[in-house]
């Protein structure tokens, strides 16, 4: 949803993670323009793609948490059913972004205490 400028000076800055004066030099547009667009870039990005908002001192979004403090067990076994194909959509970094509507859960489990250690 975000046009091909904002796109440009996000990717630059946060997935190739230059600097605003690397950007400028790189695109040869003055460093108070890319300041500018990068400002632009995000606002718009937040809006078209809005986030929980900021937690208050203290607060923790791990204890509104569906997901378990501790690891349940599991076991993997060999199946006896044909292969599929699987789409997962992903951005590099294990950023994922679910589409506006959808809700997203991921738990991080410290081993091999198994303990929850962030959603």
């Amino acid at each position: 949803m975000l046009g091909d400028r904002e796109k440009q000076i996000l990717y630059l800055y946060f997935w190739e993670e230059m600097s605003q004066a690397d950007i400028a030099a790189k695109l040869k547009i003055p460093l108070g323009t890319v300041k500018s667009r990068l400002h632009t870039a995000k606002r718009r990005f937040k809006e078209h793609y809005p986030c929980r908002p900021k937690l208050s001192k203290g607060d923790s979004d791990m204890k509104n948490s569906n997901l378990p403090l501790l690891l349940p067990d599991y076991t993997i076994r060999p199946s006896s059913q044909p292969p599929f194909a699987v789409r997962h959509e992903e951005l590099p970094g294990m950023l994922i972004i679910p589409r506006i509507g959808e809700e997203l859960s991921f738990g991080m489990y410290d081993l091999p205490e198994r303990k929850r250690s962030g959603v």
